[in-house]
C-alpha cells in the first residue's frame, strides 16, 4: 500500500502527467466524418492483419500434406513480410489523419489514466 502511494505521488510530480491533467483532451474530432483516403488506408491496414494468418495456415497444411517443411519455413516469413508491406501501404494512404486521430485518442487515454492514478488534492 505504501509503495502504491509512493508511486502515485511520484507520478503526480512528472511533467508529463501535470500536462495531461492541466489540459483535458476531448474526442470531438471523432464526431467529424473521416476522409475517404483515411477510411481506405485503415481498411488496407485491417486487411493486412487478416491476410497473413490464413495464408500461413494454408502453407502449414500444404507443407504437411506434401511432406515438404521447407515450404512452411520459407513461406511463413515471406507472408509476414508481405503483410507488413501491405500495412505500410495502408498507413501511407491514410496519411497524416491517422496520426491526428491517434494523438487525440492517446491524449484522452492519458488524461483518463492520470486522473485515476494521481491522488486528489484535498
Amino acid at each position: 500500500m505504501i509503495g502504491l502511494r509512493r508511486f502515485r505521488n511520484w507520478i503526480a510530480e512528472t511533467r508529463f502527467f501535470k500536462w495531461a491533467l492541466a489540459e483535458p483532451a476531448d474526442l470531438s474530432m471523432f464526431r467529424e466524418k473521416p476522409s475517404v483516403q483515411f477510411i481506405l488506408g485503415m481498411g488496407i491496414v485491417g486487411f493486412s492483419y487478416l491476410m497473413a494468418w490464413p495464408f500461413i495456415t494454408v502453407l502449414g497444411v500444404v507443407s504437411f500434406y506434401l511432406s515438404w517443411p521447407a515450404l512452411f519455413l520459407i513461406g511463413s516469413p515471406l507472408a509476414y513480410g508481405l503483410s507488413h508491406l501491405v500495412f505500410l501501404a495502408g498507413m501511407a494512404i491514410a496519411g497524416k489523419d491517422s496520426i491526428k486521430y491517434m494523438n487525440a485518442f492517446n491524449r484522452w487515454l492519458l488524461y483518463r489514466i492520470a486522473s485515476r492514478l494521481v491522488p486528489r488534492e484535498e
